[in-house]
């Protein structure tokens, strides 16, 4: 049995960086990080586990070196990324020194030729491909055991980039370990209360938006009774609110009634949050998912020009769009809709449309994001090809850091000039304040949406 440290390092901002995609907490907020709790019940199954979250503790690297260290591991699983890759190398060198742990990295900086960051960080023994997977046992029982899902630096040095072996249709796991992290202080915008977990029913995407990571991964979807099994752990620790981590909830009809079921047979009724496509939102799913406890449908809206959703794969209409809002408000249910500006094609008159629809959808909550040309995409493979962007291993932020490229119709500081217009344009109404005023519920919800909106008006970085 093995001493296994799940470790989030510390970072001088709020970062999330799991699920292979980083970036910076445009508030105070900070999630689980979801692939270390579905690690945490795969490897507690055979070995001794411990959680240090150094980011939503608020740790500084002296007491995180500290921790990490008294906790005497063998192996060390941690998380890394692309907003903060430059940081995590010295300390995670630095702990590998002090104490002799075998170090497993898992991020997005690992999608795109992973050999480079094994030969920035000599240190480093294995990173893992698929979080979902037994295969972190073998990373963890044997430096010369052959796993798959993963890259490996064998004893004798050389790297051994093991296959991506991603089995379609059901996907078992262990029991995540919620009781690890449910004493931590995680938080969530759309949380209707403090206290919650965060659940993947589903690993990967069937859709293919080339921009997106998630994508280049094999759909798989977990069995009912596995999810049902989790759920009934959840309302055992007292847990009553979700968030569906999953790229797209269901994302079929049938799949989503089956989940629907589910959540409607527990004790007490969940509250909860997830993704939904939009084309999937029609008025009989979402009655149904409202009936189950939803209360909040995060829609990927990205452009207010359907032809530049169409040129990237989200090929719904402004029709489509009006629709699945109507549906949302006709059952009580509030809407997010997300946003990325700066994609190749647009110009400052394609992101007047997305601030002018953003307001015409009426949601309740809308985030802007910035284009980058994120590691592991179809279409930062295109850029490279073309000679718009280089391969480097480079900081990029899509959420609060200055944009990381301009593009032949739109210059990086135009479209920063427009993302600050976006947010103040959507959030500085007079009627959307005193809409999210009257429809707060209680105080505590008030007092954490105004916290949270003052640090999304507030927080524009410079990268």
């Amino acid at each position: 049995m093995a001493r296994v440290l799940l470790l989030n390092p510390p970072s001088r901002e709020i970062c999330m960086r799991d699920y292979f995609c980083s970036k910076i907490s445009k508030g105070s907020y900070c999630y689980h990080p979801v692939d270390l709790l579905i690690l945490s019940g795969i490897l507690s199954v055979r070995h001794e586990v411990q959680v240090l979250d150094a980011v939503v503790q608020r740790l500084k690297n002296e007491r995180t070196f500290s921790l990490a260290k008294g906790y005497k591991p063998d192996v060390i699983v941690f998380l890394t990324g692309a907003v903060s890759f430059h940081g995590d190398g010295p300390f995670l060198k630095e702990l590998k020194q002090a104490t002799g742990a075998r170090m497993v990295g898992l991020g997005d900086i690992f999608l795109e030729k992973p050999e480079r960051v094994f030969e920035l960080w000599p240190w480093l023994d294995a990173a893992l491909l698929d979080f979902t997977t037994p295969d972190i046992l073998d990373l963890v029982e044997s430096a010369n055991k052959i796993s798959r899902n993963a890259v490996v630096r064998s004893p004798d040095g050389q790297l051994i980039r093991l296959p991506v072996v991603q089995t379609p249709g059901a996907w078992g796991t262990a029991l995540p370990r919620h009781d690890m992290f449910s004493s931590l202080p995680y938080s969530f915008p759309f949380a209707r209360k403090k206290r919650f977990a965060t659940v993947l029913t589903n690993f990967g995407c069937p859709y293919s938006c080339t921009y997106c990571p998630t994508g280049s991964f094999l759909y798989k979807e977990r069995p009912l009774g596995s999810i049902a099994e989790e759920l009934d752990s959840l309302q055992a620790l007292g847990i009553s609110e979700i968030f569906f981590k999953d790229q797209s909830f269901g994302p079929g009809r049938e799949r989503i009634a089956a989940l629907c079921r589910e959540l409607t047979g527990r004790k007490w009724p969940f509250g909860w949050t997830c993704f939904l496509r939009p084309e999937m939102a029609d008025e009989k799913v979402v009655g149904l998912m409202a009936a189950a406890g939803c209360h909040t449908i995060i829609f990927g809206v990205e452009s207010g020009e359907a032809e530049v959703r169409r040129l990237y794969g989200r090929e719904y209409s402004d029709n489509i769009l009006r629709e699945a809002f109507a549906a949302c408000r006709k059952f009580g249910v509030e809407t997010v809709a997300t946003f990325v500006m700066g994609l190749p094609g647009e110009s400052t008159g394609s992101l007047d449309k997305t601030i002018a629809l953003a307001r015409e959808l009426d949601c309740d909550y809308a985030s802007f994001n910035i284009f980058v040309p994120a590691y592991g995409t179809a279409l930062r493979k295109k850029l490279i090809d073309q000679g718009v962007v280089t391969d480097e291993l480079a900081f990029m932020d899509s959420a609060v850091s200055k944009p990381y490229m301009s593009t032949a119709l739109l210059p990086a500081e135009e479209l920063w000039k427009m993302h600050r217009r976006a947010v103040w344009s959507f959030y500085g109404r007079p009627g959307f304040l005193i809409k999210r005023l009257l429809g707060a519920g209680s105080w505590g919800r008030m007092f954490r949406m105004w916290a949270e909106g003052w640090s999304v008006m507030s927080a524009r970085r410079n990268a």
